[in-house]
């Protein structure tokens, strides 16, 4: 028995859990209509004398008894809100059948259609529960009209008969109807209170969860930001330092080359040649070193091709250690209107980050070329190496401060500075191309200011 009545209670399978709820309480409110039904049943089969009469009323309750199995189906296969519909429209249906037989003041039609109230507003909705008191009062004027006219006449005679024990029964399965439809909006109140505090107070866990991870979060990026900061200071006092070296070096070196042209002049000599080479090579380095590291902005034409002999002059140790080939394609012809220290900044971080790509090749030719042309006062540089390469979603965020591909050992400024420096000083543009494991193609486009 158990397992019947909780077969007829379950709802269907797939429900969302709502409508899953609402055919629980359909499906409970349809076994309270069967107990009113059979209840109808034994006490036509026992009471009433009359052959015809029990026989019609035997007919009626089993009918009855079918439907309410048939809405039981209809809600299973899917159709629970037609299925609800038609239980809230009998419901209403009963009571008005009630109140215009035996009078509008008939208490067993009046809770019939209270509880087709109730049941509206807890099976379909709160909108249902108005409609159905509203039309439930207009039906109430409209049976009162029709017997105040003479149209309807009410029996009247159950007001003046002695009650029976039946009557009570039945009086009280009509309460017990209401309370239960009552016990089942409030079951569902109370399930629904339960729901909303229950994600309350998930919400509430979530947004702590959601402060903690964020303060977390804004600490750990306090904290790289902060050494990101304490990194630039360092490599600024480094240059101010090494500024200071480079000025004690140059005087000494500027004394050496004076005293070697002296002796030069008086011997021709080999060694004394290549000394004097050698020292003018490195007053170069040292005076692009020291012009480099003190930012000057002197605005002025220069050959690109001079600059980039000097820039791969001193890059070629580096080059040398990490056995990279630095190779210069340049027309003399070649000039620009602008910042030299800044053109140096630009080519020297480039010129480098490719030598370290190069030195991470482990196979193939090592190898970094410059080349640089002009066009109607537009200056094109390619720098161009045999490295490692990138991946897509590296050079999609190579421009960008502190993203390094030097796995720690880059700062992540290099070509963040270099595009600031083209885009802003020179108006123009940086460009990349690179496929892992096939190297990297840089090209810068500088306008001359003349002309920008």
């Amino acid at each position: 028995m158990y397992r019947i009545v909780n077969r007829f209670l379950a709802p269907s399978k797939g429900s969302p859990e709502p409508i899953a709820r609402r055919q629980r309480i359909l499906h409970t409110l349809l076994i309270g209509l069967l107990v009113l039904a059979l209840f109808s049943l034994a006490y036509v089969s026992v009471g009433v004398q009359d052959p015809v009469v029990r026989t019609l009323r035997l007919l009626i309750a089993l009918g009855f008894i079918g439907f309410i199995f048939f809405l039981r189906i209809l809600s299973e296969r899917g159709k629970y809100y037609p299925a609800a519909r038609v239980f809230v429209g009998l419901l209403f249906l009963i009571g008005l059948a009630l109140i215009a037989t035996w009078s509008i003041i008939l208490p067993t039609g009046l809770i019939m259609i209270a509880t087709a109230v109730v049941a509206a507003g807890i099976l379909l909705g709160p909108g249902q529960t108005l409609f159905v008191g509203w039309s439930a009062l207009f039906s109430f004027i409209l049976i009162l009209f029709l017997q105040q006219r003479g149209i309807i006449r009410p029996d009247f005679s159950w007001m003046s008969q002695k009650l029976l024990i039946e009557d009570a029964i039945w009086f009280g399965c009509n309460i017990l109807l209401v309370a239960v439809v009552a016990w089942l909006g409030n079951r569902e109140l109370e399930a629904m209170l339960n729901r909303a505090q229950h994600s309350e107070a998930a919400l509430i866990r979530e947004r702590d969860k959601l402060e903690e991870t964020v303060i977390e979060r804004t600490r750990d990026l306090r904290e790289a930001q902060l050494a990101n900061v304490l990194e630039i200071s360092r490599f600024a006092e480094w240059g101010r330092l090494a500024t200071g070296i480079l000025h004690d070096l140059l005087n000494p070196l500027t004394v050496v080359s004076v005293n070697l042209q002296k002796i030069g002049a008086q011997e021709d000599s080999e060694q004394v040649k290549r000394a004097l080479e050698g020292t003018q090579a490195m007053q170069t380095y040292l005076e692009a070193a020291r012009r480099q590291l003190r930012n000057e902005q002197e605005i002025t034409t220069f050959k690109v091709g001079q600059e980039l002999t000097g820039i791969s002059q001193l890059l070629q140790y580096k080059a040398q250690q990490a056995g990279v080939r630095l190779t210069i394609q340049a027309d003399n012809s070649v000039t620009l209107h602008g910042s030299i220290a800044l053109f140096s900044q630009i080519i020297t971080n480039v010129v480098a980050n490719a030598i370290d790509a190069c030195s991470e090749q482990k196979k193939g030719d090592r190898s970094v070329n410059i080349r640089a042309k002009e066009d109607e006062g537009v200056v094109m540089l390619q720098i161009i190496d045999t490295g490692v390469g990138m991946t897509p979603e590296a050079q999609a965020h190579a421009t960008e401060p502190f993203f390094s591909t030097k796995k720690g050992k880059g700062t992540g400024l290099g070509l963040a500075i270099v595009h600031e420096l083209v885009t802003r000083d020179f108006n123009g543009e940086l460009r990349l191309s690179s496929e892992p494991m096939m190297g990297t193609t840089v090209t810068l486009i500088l306008r001359n200011k003349k002309t920008a």
